[in-house]
């Protein structure tokens, strides 16, 4: 039988109820049924991330550890346009320098 955090942290409430306010083991399973809902939300946070870097990378080619961009997808061009896409403005003299020509 699978059990999951929100059953367990059900049966933990409903056994709480048996015991008076303030006696130490409702205090304690009140302190597990905090660490578990931080645990389960820590897990969909830590999930959520690793989908997101999946969603980047899955245009890249390549074998092994190649699956991390190359440095030739990354230059001055991309970064323009990135910064651009993200509303980022670059001083002129930063728009030289990479090469981008005037502000747009």
């Amino acid at each position: 039988m699978t059990t999951n955090g929100i059953d367990i942290v059900e049966q933990l409430r409903g056994r709480m109820k048996f015991f008076q306010v303030g006696d130490p083991v409702r205090r304690d399973m009140q302190t597990a049924c905090e660490e578990i809902n931080d645990l389960r939300i820590r897990k969909m946070l830590d999930q959520a991330i690793i989908e997101e870097a999946e969603k980047r990378l899955d245009g890249v080619t390549g074998d092994g550890l190649s699956r991390v961009p190359s440095l030739s997808v990354v230059n001055a061009a991309s970064v323009g346009a990135w910064l651009d896409a993200e509303g980022i403005k670059l001083m002129p003299w930063q728009r030289k320098r990479l090469g981008l020509g005037p502000a747009s």
